[in-house]
């Protein structure tokens, strides 16, 4: 443990009885690329499941009937992509289009590491005014949006590895000394830091604080892509982007906590993680 203080999440407010989907935000998640398509699945499915009223997935375009046989309820559009399967720089311009008539946008899961894509995702992150989390590889754009006007609020979802790239170093270097780390990151990227891990930790550069939920069975693929779609639920139904990351990572971790007695820490997968969410996030409920 690091000493910080401990997440608390805020409570959520119980929708009211006149509730309707257009109330409850659209997420969009951007991502996907030639044989990565269930991370955008994930990030989506989990934000379904954390409340968002509507969710579409920006994928690019010889994907689109791969995910959208997945879910119906998930939205499912297809972008110009790179020869690779990966979304391209010529679809810069649709997922801006894309992303401004959302409420929150999850772009990352699933994109790869193509220039073309990168080059993309980081017009998106660099302009959109919308909130946004930044995850998995679009995490490679760098500091794009920091201090620009205009530019909505950022979410940087790094893991140790991620982290080590983005600051010239080592994911044994972060996790030697991961509040310099997060601290570092969050000079160098503006927004909220959520640094996972262990005790994941959070930072807006004004407050700094620690998860204690979560446990060995979030080591696995796809769980990442979870939190992300959580989190960009949240934002969507218009919560400040600081609790929004400290209710994801705790609502995320809890649900491993209460999956661990049947599955163990080896069994639990994306899949049982999002089908606890529902009841964790009713326990948050007032």
């Amino acid at each position: 443990m690091s000493g910080l203080p401990f997440i608390d999440p805020p409570d959520l407010p119980r929708r009211e009885q006149d509730a309707h989907k257009g109330r409850s935000g659209h997420v969009l998640v951007v991502g996907g690329s030639r044989g990565l398509s269930g991370a955008p699945r994930l990030a989506g499915a989990a934000a379904l499941t954390t409340g968002a009223g509507l969710v579409s997935l920006l994928v690019p375009g010889s994907l689109r009937a791969e995910v959208a046989g997945n879910d119906p309820a998930l939205m499912v559009q297809g972008a110009p992509e790179t020869a690779s399967g990966g979304l391209s720089a010529a679809g810069a311009r649709a997922l801006g289009l894309a992303a401004v008539t959302r409420s929150s946008v999850v772009v990352g899961p699933g994109l790869g590491r193509h220039p073309g894509s990168l080059a993309a995702v980081a017009r998106l992150v660099g302009e959109v005014p919308r909130p946004l989390v930044v995850d998995a590889d679009a995490l490679l754009v760098g500091d794009v949006a920091a201090g620009r006007a205009g530019v909505g609020p950022r979410i940087y979802t790094p893991h140790p590895g991620e982290a080590g790239t983005l600051l010239g170093s080592t994911a044994g270097a972060v996790q030697s000394d991961r509040m310099a780390a997060i601290a570092a990151l969050h000079g160098r990227l503006g927004g909220v830091v959520v640094l996972k891990g262990a005790g994941t930790l959070v930072t807006d550069g004004a407050r700094c604080l620690e998860n204690p939920t979560g446990n060995p069975g979030l080591a696995m693929g796809g769980s990442g892509d979870v939190l992300a779609g959580i989190i960009g639920a949240f934002l969507a139904q218009g919560m400040d982007p600081f609790d929004a990351a400290c209710a994801g990572v705790w609502i995320h971790g809890r649900a491993a906590d209460d999956l661990l007695a049947t599955t163990g820490a080896r069994g639990m997968t994306p899949g049982a993680l999002i089908a606890a969410l529902p009841a964790v996030v009713a326990s948050r409920e007032v």
